[in-house]
């Protein structure tokens, strides 16, 4: 591989973290649009600084009481983010300022862990490729947990297989898993398997070690977001040991009776595995964002047989990144069908493709083109190639949800509720303005998760009605008796992309 100048290197790697913060900063508040999960987590990083509660508010004083299902971003990013507001202020800018710290030292950890285990020109390949990925910003610009979640993720993989530090490595892995469990979920079930056929001989003491690290993170998790019940420990180690909702093992648990068990604490209960997983096979195999990284999963697979016993180091990491790849993808197959959850294996697999390819180029020389001294110009071509695939994808055809109404709403209703000292607000399924609106005044109806009812009393239970009403455009959640409230008692005055507001006749 050629060398590259200290002085090289370092502009390199500058530029490519400057051209990642100068393209987040176009449209910072309007692409990623501003969304139902960044308005709750927003919310619970205010209400954590107004009262101590990393939970939503339903009513004035009154929280959801299920902060494990409205807080699916945890405490690693929610903590922070509400210290981070009280230095600089309470706002969607503040929250995304906020994430470009994130942004930034998740590229910083990715070029130096790379570099560290496959080299330099691998390490400025993974940071090009990773920095022109759309859905690194679509997902790591809002102040969600994906980004602040991967960076305790690769930390967690770099510390498990190149460092063999157990337990420092369940301590981040730990964090990965709170910040995000749907998306990280399933790295200490990767890391435990690694452990178990990669360390011969010193199985049970790297258990062990990862084990105390894992659990003080995970405690924590658990303390801030679960109700402390029986019903709860249970259903929190019965979905660990069956994370894919599978039937028999599912029927298994119920058939023990150890507690009441709470399927919808954690994951909803489904029957339907095989059309479930057709469904999603489908959408994997049909959409150009599934077959891009479904090619690149078997490159770095080919890679990784190819390696054989050499390079030690990078075969584990690779081992390790396959691991949770395979568990990625399963849940993604057994899940609701995200794509977003799939973030972290994308990033990885972003970064293992620029080694992975040089594996491949190497070794076709050496079988085929033994006398040709060109071959390394391949690899140079491939990330080109592919750098700039991605970068005009990110400027013209990514599908990053853009638009103004979200926060045109937030600002209105924010608006209103000043002029208005008396003002009440009802909201239906609207965190985007729930999150802007004064926690004294502000009735919410709020459906957190499709598998379970609504949370919080009908906007219209007491007599003296919200002043202002603001739906999502579903008005469905209001029932049949509200609906006729609301189109005998209100008129709408304004609208905001599929937002709906009503004033009080």
């Amino acid at each position: 591989m050629p060398e590259i100048s200290k002085w090289m290197e370092r502009g390199a790697v500058f530029f490519v973290i400057l051209f990642a913060l100068i393209f987040s900063l176009s449209d910072f508040l309007i692409q990623p649009a501003y969304w139902f999960d960044e308005a709750v987590t927003m919310e619970i990083a205010r209400n954590f600084n107004l009262f101590g509660e990393l939970d939503i508010l339903t009513a004035p004083g009154v929280f959801s009481g299920v902060p494990y299902i409205a807080g699916t971003n945890g405490y690693p990013l929610t903590i922070p983010l509400a210290l981070f507001f009280r230095g600089a202020g309470y706002g969607l800018f503040q929250a995304r300022v906020f994430m470009l710290f994130w942004i930034a030292a998740c590229l910083i950890a990715i070029y130096a862990v790379s570099k560290k285990i496959y080299g330099t020109v691998p390490a400025l390949g993974a940071l090009l490729l990773v920095s022109t990925f759309a859905s690194f910003y679509g997902n790591g610009l809002t102040a969600t947990g994906e980004a602040p979640g991967f960076l305790f993720f690769l930390l967690a993989l770099f510390l498990a297989a190149y460092k063999k530090d157990y337990a420092l490595a369940g301590i981040c892995a730990g964090f990965a898993m709170a910040a995000k469990p749907g998306v990280y979920l399933f790295l200490a079930h990767a890391i435990f398997l690694f452990i178990l056929f990669a360390e011969q001989g010193t199985r049970v003491k790297a258990f062990v070690r990862f084990t105390l690290g894992l659990i003080p993170p995970i405690m924590l998790w658990i303390l801030l977001a679960f109700p402390l019940t029986t019903d709860t420990f249970f259903s929190t180690v019965i979905y660990v040991f069956n994370p894919f909702d599978i039937p028999v093992l599912r029927n298994l648990f119920h058939a023990v009776p150890l507690s009441n068990l709470n399927e919808n604490l954690v994951a909803s209960s489904s029957g339907g595995v095989f059309a479930n997983v057709r469904e999603n096979a489908v959408l994997l195999l049909t959409t150009s964002t599934g077959i891009y990284f479904l090619l690149i999963f078997t490159l770095v697979l080919l890679a990784f047989f190819l390696l054989k016993n050499v390079h030690a180091e990078r075969r584990r990491f690779s081992s390790l990144a396959l691991w949770y790849a395979v568990f990625a993808l399963a849940y993604f197959l057994r899940g609701p069908g995200w794509i977003r959850y799939l973030f972290g294996f994308q990033v990885l697999f972003l970064m293992l493709f620029t080694p992975s390819l040089q594996v491949l180029v190497l070794r076709v020389k050496e079988k085929f083109f033994p006398q040709f001294s060109y071959a390394i110009g391949f690899l140079f071509c491939g990330i080109a190639i592919l750098t700039a695939v991605q970068t005009y994808h990110l400027f013209y055809l990514s599908n990053v949800p853009r638009s103004r109404a979200p926060l045109e709403l937030a600002s209105y209703a924010e608006a209103r509720l000043r002029e208005d000292a008396r003002l009440t607000l009802g909201l239906v399924n609207v965190p985007e303005a729930a999150a802007f609106s004064d926690p004294a005044r502000m009735y919410h109806t709020v459906w957190l998760k499709r598998t379970m009812p609504p949370f919080g009393d009908s906007v219209f239970k007491n007599k003296n009605r919200p002043g202002l009403i603001i739906t999502d455009g579903k008005n469905f959640l209001l029932g049949k008796e509200g609906e006729m409230i609301l189109q005998n008692e209100y008129a709408e005055i304004e609208k905001f992309g599929k937002y709906r507001v009503y004033e009080l006749d």
